[in-house]
């Protein structure tokens, strides 16, 4: 009879190599535990010196009796901002009062006649006239510049309607109330009444001379 053969014996070994080969290679360099644990360490004291110095600076922030330290700088900010706020009032303030100042004397030498005309004019108003139309007259006239002014006072003295037609005689230098005034007077009643006394015989041309 022939020996069965076992069948463990007649498999080859296994090659060392290869299980060597199949193996993953170890890395070359570990991170030594050490190391982290100092970097960590180094973090914490950062950490713990930055937190010291925000609590230094919060404390700086306030005195001894906790209130809030104001800084200077803002208190210059806000002195120089009132400084340019009241110089610009100031000027605003000037200049208006100037304006103000030569338009009411402009006004005031239009309404009393200063350094105007003296010559005097006759001034025709006729029947009827509105006081708006008599001081657009006096105005092409040249005795007023203001017309609205005119009616203004006008209306203030309480003149309205009582101005009489015809001839009266007034000057630039006037002031608007005088003008007022004549413009209103009618000189005409006040004049005396003249007898002219005409003889028989007598003819157009000795009576023309009369």
């Amino acid at each position: 009879m022939i020996a069965e053969t076992d069948g463990s014996a007649a498999d080859p070994k296994p090659d060392a190599s290869a299980e060597n080969a199949e193996k993953p290679a170890a890395p070359a360099h570990k991170p030594a535990p050490k190391k982290k644990k100092k970097k960590r360490r180094k973090a914490r004291k950062r950490s713990i010196e930055d937190e010291l110095a925000d609590l230094a600076e919060e404390e700086a922030q306030f005195d001894e009796w906790g209130r809030p330290i104001r800084k200077k700088k803002h208190r210059r900010r806000r002195k120089t901002r009132k400084l340019s706020c009241t110089l610009v009032l100031l000027t605003v303030i000037l200049a208006t009062s100037s304006v103000l100042s030569v338009t009411i004397l402009a006004l005031a030498k239009e309404m009393y006649g200063i350094d105007k005309d003296v010559q005097e004019k006759i001034i025709t108003i006729p029947e009827g006239a509105s006081v708006a139309s008599i001081a657009e007259q006096l105005q092409k006239e040249n005795m007023i510049s203001l017309p609205k002014v005119f009616r203004l006072v006008s209306r203030m003295n309480g003149k309205d309607g009582s101005y009489i037609a015809g001839e009266h005689v007034l000057s630039a230098s006037m002031s608007y109330e005088t003008m007022i005034e004549e413009l209103c007077t009618n000189y005409a009643d006040d004049r005396e009444p003249t007898r002219v006394i005409i003889r028989e015989g007598t003819t157009l041309l000795d009576a023309a001379k009369i």
